[in-house]
């Protein structure tokens, strides 16, 4: 997949809801989403797989991007 594809994939992201993220989960198999609700103190999240199942099993990838976000956790 060149870089280009990839820019233009997380341009619609951005912009979509959980619900359309899962399903754009299920057209792309390498593709994995997690979702988290923080809601009066309780943290709920999901992780969708392969096809958009809901798995309990994943793996991240660091990058530069990501390096930040876990710094602050």
């Amino acid at each position: 997949m060149s870089r280009n594809k990839k820019e233009s994939d997380f341009g619609k992201l951005k912009n979509m809801s959980p619900s359309d993220m899962i399903e754009y989960c299920r057209s792309n198999k390498s593709t994995k989403i997690s979702v988290a609700v923080i809601e009066n103190g309780e943290i709920t999240y999901r992780i969708y797989g392969k096809n958009g199942e809901e798995t309990n099993i994943y793996d991240y990838e660091i990058g530069s991007i990501s390096k930040t976000f876990d710094g602050s956790i």
